[in-house]
């Protein structure tokens, strides 16, 4: 596995004994636990929002994608195959004028914007000879 974020998380799980390479599946663990460890560094953020500390922030915002990828991880995603669908759909978004009171652009889906078709993502990851998690 190349060298990335979700590579680096791939280690982690696996020096920790929660690799897995296979096809995209249930999480093999108790949902509610994920969840709660999710909300934990959620609540870390919101908690460095509060105090205007931005190296908390900063940290908040790694250890939930961190939770996230080893989420995904233990399900099998093929994360850079999702990744990359969502970037398209993402990329075909229009911006828009400024929300009144707002003072700030807003993105909006366009006519015709197609949204990431990540049923097919995973149906290819099922049907692929290719071993996840990929990268």
């Amino acid at each position: 596995m190349p060298d990335t974020n979700f590579a680096d998380v791939g280690k982690f799980n696996e020096k920790f004994g929660f690799s897995y390479s296979g096809p995209p599946r249930e999480l093999p663990v108790e949902w509610a636990w994920r969840l709660k460890f999710l909300k934990e560094e959620i609540q870390e953020l919101e908690d460095a929002v509060a105090a205007g500390d931005l190296v908390e922030q900063f940290d908040a915002l790694l250890d939930i994608t961190y939770v996230a990828m080893g989420t995904a991880l233990l399900q099998g995603f093929p994360w850079q195959h999702g990744w990359d669908e969502v970037q398209r759909s993402n990329m075909a978004k229009r911006l828009s004028i400024p929300h009144e009171g707002r003072g700030h652009m807003d993105v909006r889906k366009p006519e015709g914007w197609k949204a990431p078709d990540l049923a097919e993502v995973l149906q290819d990851a099922k049907e692929s000879k290719e071993t996840y998690p990929s990268t």
